[in-house]
């Protein structure tokens, strides 16, 4: 994102992986500033392990699967608590974009379940898009929503993927999503099931 000087912000799913939190954290310990939305960080003992070096750590502890984190570097934000849950982390700040001029940003890493029984997104989603628009704060929000759709780069649409296209289309969010380079490999298949959603004044800030 554009600002005084460029905010680098990254989303990943780390597949639990130690050796990919590794990596990550090795990157991440050499920048002054940055934001990491994570999506199925590693886990040892009820806790996210493999992230030193990358700042603050927000996340929402519960019985629940804790699926999602942001990782924060140079920045004071807030945790959003009351917008939070296994599947959704969100904070806020206040973002300088120019000299004298800030804006007041949520940030979100979500995970959507692809054996969810209901279509996503889930109601915690629904809940902080509804927030945001509310409240008229800028919102940027990285998901990992395990769905199909042509409009993100996908090679085609499932159920799950127009679902969540059709609900989008009701809100005031645009799809940063550009080309169609897969955001999942394996020996099998590849694709693009991750999308990165802001809002119009965010929109207007992301470079590359």
């Amino acid at each position: 994102m554009a600002g005084p000087s460029t905010l680098p912000i990254v989303q990943i799913n780390l597949h639990h992986s130690k050796s990919a939190s590794a990596i990550l954290a090795r990157c991440m310990s050499e920048m002054q500033t940055c934001i990491a939305l994570i999506q199925e960080p590693w886990i040892l003992n009820n806790a996210i392990k493999g992230l030193g070096g990358c700042g603050q750590i927000y996340a929402l502890y519960s019985t629940d699967k804790q699926r999602t984190c942001i990782a924060i570097k140079g920045l004071k934000a807030i945790f959003m608590p009351q917008l939070s849950c296994g599947d959704l982390t969100v904070i806020r700040l206040n973002l300088p974009i120019s000299v004298g001029r800030s804006m007041d940003l949520l940030i979100g890493a979500a995970y959507m379940p692809y054996d969810a029984k209901d279509p996503p997104p889930q109601l915690e989603v629904r809940k902080l898009i509804e927030f945001a628009e509310e409240g008229g704060v800028e919102l940027l929000l990285g998901c990992d929503a395990n769905a199909h759709h042509v409009a993100w780069g996908s090679s085609g649409v499932n159920p799950r993927g127009e679902r969540l296209h059709d609900f989008l289309c009701g809100t005031q969010l645009l799809i940063l999503n550009r080309g169609n380079e897969p955001t999942f490999l394996d020996a099998r298949r590849q694709e693009v099931l991750d999308i990165t959603l802001g809002s119009k004044g965010v929109a207007d800030l992301v470079r590359d």
